[in-house]
């Protein structure tokens, strides 16, 4: 289980305008250690549970943040509070922010007075602060609502999902098996990629590989085998063909057991698997096996995709990978397809969910365990990232619904994809031009306003579709 999110607190406020009211001292503080309380549902919170009021406290509480290395920051101004104080703060902390305004009216009643007015002047100070870091180019998200409104929750709820999402690419482990599939250029990312968003990856080549294949224990192999049968239908697919899936799966989750990887990338092509002499076949089965444990999981070694997997899953919960493929002319729609990596969040309700051999790839041994499903209508997103430059990304995203018609059975899984937002081939030109992956992550529901607020907080160039 993954630790809490560690949330840096960060609460502001002055005295200066206390001739006006000896109570907001009193009443702020107690607003500061409210607010502190509902940020303890989202992570554990790191930072004062008192007032930040000046230049000096403001660089102590924020060296305390660097030293704990906090997952993001919650920067609270209670009142008008100058933005070089509030800034001062930040030096030196480049994690997700929120600049957070909680204010304790709903409306203006017939009370209302000069009093007042200053009482509920925090998102002046979150104005103030947002002009500052603007200036610098500093991304931040802000959350202006009243305490009673279900805006705040929803405000906190979204701005810790987009955390989540930026974590899991930032600083991502990723562990790669097999080597990267020869010729495709558009799968590859550089060093100078990899450092620019902290990528740590671990790599096993096919010898590592056949290593762990072989070494398999067989009573895990055949638990293995045992679960298969019980939990899908079986189609065109032989015995020896299941055993050699779930040894490849027993086998790669010893290393990913090892690992400890956020996510991973398998290449079964080549001497990896298909022209393994002792595999011979795909390791769909298990890429399929790790997405369902949660550790999402590309193929040909393609590291941009499940980055983009990774993400997509962050904020949605799941994602599958796929590719764009076929324009469908009279249903005004692209085919959606893999190879039979399954995410079966994304399967159609009370569709049958077939395990066969590859209908795609056959190797020495034949064709690897796939799943073959019609992907569940309704809202999804597409999204590809890229490396460009020389060390920033492209984030592409496209919205659309998978059509309630199921394609032919084609042993895979597959949907008809209608974009949402332009006619088919604009969309598709739009797609194309814009330099997407020719793999990419489909996740259920509109997302292109989450991965415009992603693309925001990690300073990425982002397409929408």
């Amino acid at each position: 289980m993954k630790r809490p999110l560690q949330i840096g607190f960060l609460p502001f406020y002055v005295d200066y305008y206390e001739s006006l009211s000896p109570d907001f001292g009193p009443g702020k503080r107690e607003e500061i250690r409210r607010c502190r309380a509902m940020l303890t549902a989202y992570g554990q919170v790191v930072g004062p549970d008192g007032p930040i009021c000046d230049v000096e406290m403001a660089r102590a509480a924020g060296r305390e943040l660097r030293e704990s290395g906090v997952d993001c920051i919650v920067a609270l101004c209670v009142i008008a509070v100058f933005a070089e104080i509030s800034d001062a703060a930040l030096e030196g902390l480049d994690q997700p922010l929120l600049l957070w305004h909680c204010q304790d009216i709903a409306t203006v009643d017939a009370g209302y007075s000069m009093v007042e007015i200053v009482r509920n002047t925090g998102q002046i100070g979150v104005q103030a602060l947002a002009n500052v870091l603007a200036r610098r180019g500093r991304p931040f998200r802000a959350l202006c609502a009243s305490r009673h409104s279900a805006a705040t929750a929803d405000g906190l709820t979204a701005f810790f999902t987009l955390t989540s999402a930026a974590l899991a690419v930032r600083g991502i482990r990723v562990l790669q098996i097999g080597e990267i599939f020869p010729g495709m250029a558009d799968v590859l990312i550089s060093e100078d990629h990899r450092r620019a968003l902290g990528i740590n990856v671990r790599s096993h080549h096919a010898g590592a590989l056949t290593r762990v294949y072989l070494d398999a224990p067989q009573s895990e192999v055949d638990a293995e085998l045992d679960f298969m049968k019980s939990a899908w239908t079986l189609d065109e697919i032989t015995d020896d063909e299941l055993e050699r899936s779930a040894r490849l799966w027993v086998g790669i989750r010893s290393i990913v057991n090892r690992e400890s990887p956020d996510c991973v990338t398998i290449n079964s092509h080549g001497l990896n698997c298909l022209r393994n002499p002792e595999i011979g076949l795909t390791a769909t089965y298990a890429i399929s096996r790790l997405n369902a444990s949660g550790i999402p999981c590309s193929e040909v070694g393609d590291i941009p995709t499940v980055l983009a997997m990774a993400a997509a899953r962050a904020l949605s919960g799941d994602a599958l990978y796929t590719e764009v493929q076929v324009l469908d002319e009279e249903r005004n729609a692209i085919v959606l397809a893999n190879s039979g990596e399954s995410a079966e969040s994304l399967c159609r309700a009370g569709a049958p969910i077939r395990l066969a051999g590859n209908s795609n790839f056959r190797g020495l041994h034949g064709r690897g365990a796939s799943f073959a499903y019609p992907l569940a209508d309704g809202p999804v997103t597409v999204a590809s990232l890229s490396p460009v430059g020389e060390s920033g990304f492209h984030l592409i995203v496209m919205e659309g619904e998978i059509l309630p018609e199921p394609l032919p059975d084609t042993g895979a899984i597959t949907g008809f994809f209608r974009p949402s937002h332009l006619p088919l081939h604009q969309a598709y030109r739009a797609w194309v031009e814009a330099g997407a992956v020719h793999h990419a992550a489909t996740a259920s529901g509109h997302l292109a306003a989450s991965f415009q607020n992603l693309a925001g907080l990690l300073r990425w160039q982002i397409t929408t579709i």
